[in-house]
């Protein structure tokens, strides 16, 4: 009997338990603070010798906004210029499409967590099939 007690209460103390370190997943849903974004001109090939770097860190207020419908909003000021674009997005998995959207055609989300958003894309140079541009978008909210 006192072998069945000890048994019940080992399995109520394990059973009972909260677990932790169990977190939702991350939604990119929400308005999201533009942070930098940098970009890496190389030859696309062996040993992709870059040929330029650029970064530009945005002042506080610009953002991008994703909605829940598939919608979203963009707003910038770089330059002296304020801008404000409309768009749609899809996801799939790891691949962020935008449509109705003039600066960029998406990319793949290589990190997303409660803080930290950044969207990989690569692309072809023009016309150069030997340039490829590397472009990293950072947010944060």
């Amino acid at each position: 009997m006192r072998k069945l007690i000890i048994i019940l209460l080992c399995f109520a103390i394990i059973t009972g338990c909260k677990k932790t370190g169990v977190q939702s997943p991350v939604s990119i849903i929400g308005k999201w603070s533009h942070l930098k974004l940098e970009t890496r001109l190389i030859e696309d090939k062996a040993p992709n010798f870059p040929l330029m770097d650029t970064v530009i860190t945005y002042v506080p207020g610009n953002y991008t906004q994703f909605n829940s419908d598939g919608t979203g909003i963009e707003s910038h000021f770089y330059s002296g210029v304020s801008s404000t674009n409309n768009f749609q997005y899809t996801i799939s998995g790891t691949i962020l499409n935008f449509t109705d959207f003039s600066i960029s055609p998406g990319g793949t989300i290589t990190q997303l967590d409660e803080h930290n958003l950044i969207i990989h894309n690569e692309y072809l140079y023009g016309v150069y099939t030997a340039i490829k541009y590397k472009v990293d978008d950072y947010y944060t909210r």
